[in-house]
């Protein structure tokens, strides 16, 4: 069973995630892949990245998410880190 473990509202950092899964030899997809496109996020869309159904998301079969959860948990952080300090 396939189980969603992360969404952005860029397919930019799922494609980061794909990649370092694949590296591990953990298996994943991304669904929902132009789903921002179709929005035109990335554009000055007012309200496009508030809509979380269109955004990208990866997946993985279950069993794996023990093995992935490290390399989540960086992306995430390395995401948390651009963000600008309030």
């Amino acid at each position: 069973m396939m189980k969603k473990v992360f969404s952005a509202p860029s397919v930019i950092p799922c494609d980061l995630l794909k990649s370092l899964l694949d590296a591990e030899g953990i298996p994943c997809v991304i669904c929902n892949e132009y789903g921002t496109t179709l929005l035109g996020y990335g554009l000055p869309v007012p309200g496009g990245s508030a809509l979380g159904w269109a955004w990208p998301e990866v997946w993985i079969p279950e069993e794996d998410i023990p093995r992935a959860q490290p390399i989540i948990d960086q992306v995430r952080g390395s995401l948390d880190e651009g963000k600008p300090q309030e």
